[in-house]
């Protein structure tokens, strides 16, 4: 008798320690979620009971297999991260054209990412309840993944007026209707974005790398910090503003055509094939000028240190007013000279204000005094500064201004020393009109 006395207590003891265990795993495996009033726009009266009995309905059904806080106040995230919450709910509602619309988000509070986005449309009545429950109720499975799993795989739910119950995770939402919603640092990665409404939704810090946003309308959207959409599949007849496109469209690789034509001057010792200085005289040099046709590319490493590279041909017609010596009358002398120049640069970029400075080698193709001088390689300095203007997702139209001074003379007398006349430098300033090609 006493043995089994003895059992039933070690059987009774084995029993409330399993009970125990199982409460702690079921407690560990519950979720807290905080919730509070919903927020709405333009409402009549006679709606504005909804703001507590939405968040109210939401909760009864989470609250089944997680512990679910609802408050009129609502928390900021440090006051959430105290009370140890995982999760909140953010919700909102508008009543148009005898439909309701209400949206709510489940955030997860550590990483302030959107995990779960639940849309609900159907009639302002007792109906819209029944959409709520079908909806929380799939929340509630959802919530039982993985913290990591939710966010690098967040869900999308839609129920409409007849039940009907439409989920993504990493598929196509075609045509899904995400506008005035709160989206801030959602991951939709991958996704088949064509034709979805982002219209007025806060897309800030959210991450829609790789999609196809091909008719996809994102006016009026919060994309500050968001992560850039270069690699995106397709952006035809999405509905961007330039200013988002600038922000999350940015590209390290710019390739280039340019047209430019320049003032130019000499400058330094007389061009003039003959010795001035044997008779106290010099030439003064007189305004010139240069066309150029130039290709090119813009690389950079960061968001803002790149460098810049290209050929271009220069054709320079410089102009130089001869004094009367011995016999000749004053005159104007021209000087011609066709170069191929490599130009290399640091660059900088500022939004869409692009800089560089650094040098060029200049190589001979022709002049128009090669009797009396033997042409030889150039170098020089240059540096720059302009704006590109943004046509398309891929294309830009560059404008700007670009200085080129020669450091070394253009060539050698044959019967003077250099001193002497060994052809002068040369000084120009462009104007700059580029077709670019954005890459990478």
């Amino acid at each position: 008798m006493d043995m089994l006395k003895v059992c039933n207590n070690k059987l009774l003891f084995m029993v409330c320690v399993i009970c125990l265990l199982a409460n702690n795993i079921y407690a560990k495996q519950q979720k807290k979620i905080f919730i509070s009033k919903f927020e709405a726009k333009k409402i009549a009266n006679q709606y504005s009971f909804y703001k507590s009995s939405l968040p109210r309905s939401i909760r009864s059904v989470l609250r089944k297999k997680n512990h679910v806080i609802f408050s009129n106040k609502v928390l900021n995230n440090k006051e959430l991260l105290k009370q140890k919450c995982d999760f909140i709910i953010k919700g909102k509602y508008k009543v148009e054209k005898g439909m309701m619309k209400v949206s709510f988000s489940v955030i997860h509070v550590k990483t302030t990412r959107v995990v779960i986005i639940a849309i609900a449309s159907g009639y302002p009545d007792f109906r819209i309840f029944t959409l709520i429950d079908a909806v929380s109720k799939l929340v509630n499975d959802t919530l039982k993944r993985r913290i990591k799993v939710l966010l690098s795989r967040p869900t999308i739910m839609l129920i409409d007026e007849n039940g009907k119950i439409s989920v993504s995770t990493k598929d196509s939402m075609d045509g899904f209707d995400l506008s005035d919603l709160n989206l801030k640092g959602i991951n939709l990665s991958g996704r088949n974005l064509t034709n979805v409404n982002f219209k007025n939704s806060n897309l800030s810090n959210s991450d829609l790398s790789r999609t196809n946003v091909r008719g996809a309308n994102f006016t009026g959207v919060d994309y500050s910090g968001m992560k850039s959409m270069k690699k995106c599949l397709n952006f035809k007849k999405a509905k961007m503003s330039k200013s988002m496109i600038n922000q999350v469209y940015v590209h390290n690789l710019m390739i280039f055509a340019n047209i430019g034509l320049a003032a130019s001057t000499m400058y330094g010792s007389t061009g003039h094939i003959a010795d001035l200085a044997q008779d106290s005289l010099a030439g003064v040099a007189d305004n010139g000028f240069t066309f150029k046709f130039e290709a090119g590319a813009y690389y950079f490493f960061t968001g803002l240190l790149g460098v810049y590279g290209s050929v271009s041909y220069g054709h320079y017609i410089l102009f130089e007013q001869i004094p009367a010596y011995d016999t000749n009358k004053a005159y104007r002398e021209s000087y011609v000279i066709d170069y191929l120049n490599i130009n290399f640069a640091v660059a900088l970029r500022f939004y869409n204000f692009l800089l560089f400075a650094g040098g060029f080698l200049g190589f001979p193709l022709g002049f128009n005094h090669e009797d009396y001088y033997s042409i030889r390689t150039s170098f020089g300095v240059l540096g720059g500064f302009g704006y590109k203007f943004r046509l398309s997702v891929k294309f830009y139209l560059y404008v700007g201004f670009q200085y080129k001074l020669q450091l070394t003379k253009w060539g050698k007398h044959e019967r003077f020393s250099e001193d002497q006349i060994g052809g002068s430098k040369f000084m120009s300033f462009f104007l700059d009109v580029s077709f670019m090609i954005g890459f990478l």
